[in-house]
């Protein structure tokens, strides 16, 4: 890899996602290629039709149209063809249009029913897939001591142990109890 190509893989576009789409918010491969001449590494919440929320988000359908455009663009036209990460939040439940919403994390843990977040986790782990993105941005696993601190709503609490429980059944929920390790053959139980 060029050092250019090297620095593009570190990148994340979210606001600069524009410069990737035309003004309907399909993949515009040529805008793509004058401002990411080597490719990027990561592109966040792709349901966004624009960082400034000026235009409203896209579609399921066109939410997969544009990954599915980029990724085969980022593949099949660019030197090395390394596809692009996508990642979306999914904080209480996938973050785009016609995808569920759940109550807050620390609501859920308040629930101590590792079952039911297991269930809803498995739910935003779906939502999120279908449309192309396999990287979510939670859970959250600090322990929240601090109420000073502006994201204690977004953690499972302050009890160590819960925190624990509820990330385990969350990061089961995203992968799926099917998921079995490659290299060591483990698998959740």
């Amino acid at each position: 890899m060029t050092l250019e190509e090297k620095v593009a893989q570190l990148q994340t576009v979210w606001a600069e996602r524009e410069h990737m789409a035309d003004a309907n918010g399909l993949f515009d491969p040529d805008s793509f290629d004058t401002h990411f001449p080597h490719n990027i590494g990561q592109l966040a919440r792709p349901n966004e039709n624009s960082f400034a929320h000026t235009q409203p988000a896209l579609s399921v359908e066109e939410t997969v149209a544009f990954v599915n455009a980029a990724q085969q663009h980022a593949m099949e036209n660019t030197r090395l063809g390394i596809p692009i990460l996508m990642h979306e939040e999914a904080l209480h439940g996938l973050m785009a249009n016609d995808a569920t919403s759940f109550p807050q994390a620390i609501a859920l843990a308040s629930s101590w029913d590792r079952d039911l977040v297991e269930q809803v986790y498995t739910i935003a782990g779906r939502e999120t897939r279908v449309r192309g993105a396999s990287l979510v941005l939670t859970p959250v696993l600090d322990v929240a001591r601090d109420p000073r601190w502006g994201r204690v709503e977004e953690t499972f609490g302050e009890d160590p142990y819960l925190v624990g429980e509820m990330g385990l059944a969350s990061v089961r929920g995203f992968q799926g109890r099917e998921n079995i390790s490659p290299v060591t053959g483990w698998h959740p139980p």
